[in-house]
């Protein structure tokens, strides 16, 4: 999305939008994402983290999520799926991450969607889908 305003120093601002309407739409849209409350300095922080590639989003939040992991025939149980409770998360460069549960693999980032899923629905259809 384009900025709407140019800062030409600490004091003037110029605006690049058809009206004012689109400026107070813009600002409505990013206070309905922000909330009520928010800190522009921790805003500031976290988008700059996330241009410096220090700020990695998990699919779900470790230490409170089953996830549900796809069994292959070589595990004890057979084929099938296995829930998993995810007790921490470690990250590498690059955004890279690992899902650790009880079980002996690992939920890799790179994984979601394929052998492991966010909810039982959608391993017991990947899981269909494998059989067929």
């Amino acid at each position: 999305m384009e900025r709407l305003t140019i800062r030409t120093n600490e004091a003037s601002i110029s605006f690049e939008c058809e009206s004012f309407g689109d400026i107070v739409r813009r600002l409505a849209a990013i206070e309905d994402i922000l909330g009520d409350e928010y800190d522009l300095d921790e805003l500031r922080e976290m988008v700059q983290a996330k241009r410096e590639g220090r700020c990695v989003v998990l699919p779900c939040k470790p230490s409170d999520v089953t996830v549900y992991q796809l069994r292959n025939k070589k595990h004890a149980r057979g084929v099938g799926v296995s829930p998993r409770h995810i007790s921490c998360a470690t990250v590498w460069a690059g955004g890279n991450y690992a899902l650790h549960h009880q079980g002996q693999d690992d939920c890799l980032g790179r994984d979601l969607g394929k052998t492991w899923f966010l909810n039982e629905e959608d391993a017991e259809a990947a899981l269909r889908r494998e059989q067929e």
